[in-house]
């Protein structure tokens, strides 16, 4: 049971995103208040994305690893510091009145 659950969210992930971002759009534009309830979802969804993409990995893939030190460092930085430092920098063009878009967009800068 598991594996069928783990291999549909790897399979159509991009389309349950996708589903859930325009959902979500479409609830707080139009039922913001039935909108505001959902927000206790956000924690758990994001759970599950996050499971579906690490939980299949091989052990043997992470020994691996030593054979791309460089290449492993180099992805590592830009994910970990570069990119959520030009997401900061195009922070410096949103107002200060969505102060949520900027935290929002460094965190998923980081992911």
């Amino acid at each position: 049971m598991l594996d069928n659950f783990n291999q549909f969210f790897r399979k159509n992930l991009f389309y349950l995103v996708l589903l859930s971002m325009l959902l979500g759009f479409l609830l707080g534009w139009q039922v913001p208040t039935f909108a505001k309830g959902l927000k206790v979802l956000i924690v758990p969804i994001l759970f599950l994305m996050i499971y579906a993409m690490i939980i299949p990995m091989n052990f043997k893939e992470l020994i691996d690893v030593k054979k791309f030190k460089k290449e492993t460092l180099i992805g590592t930085t830009f994910i970990l510091v570069l990119a959520p430092l030009i997401a900061w920098v195009f922070t410096l063009l949103v107002p200060g009145k969505y102060d949520f878009l900027k935290y929002g967009l460094i965190l998923a800068s980081a992911m």
